[in-house]
């Protein structure tokens, strides 16, 4: 399902550079995130188990500054 997914966001235009993420049994303690560019995540994410959340876009990029206090993620943010 995810692939045909995937084949319709990019067969629509959607730069298959696009991060994505995929959530699976989020906010539990056997929580498992994967994260990669849009063609390939279907694939990463194949031995992930139900319920999943799927994130598509340059919002993914900020996944790494989920583990960090509010403070940490300022300081670590660069200003254009």
């Amino acid at each position: 399902m995810l692939g045909s997914i995937v084949e319709g966001l990019v067969g629509s235009g959607k730069d298959p550079q696009t991060p994505a993420a995929v959530i699976s049994r989020g906010t539990r303690p056997e929580q498992r995130v994967v994260l990669a560019p849009l063609p390939e995540v279907a694939e990463a994410a194949r031995e992930l188990e139900p319920p999943a959340l799927v994130v598509v876009g340059e919002v993914v990029r900020l996944a790494g500054y989920a583990s960090l206090d509010a403070a940490q993620m300022l300081r670590s943010l660069s200003v254009a």
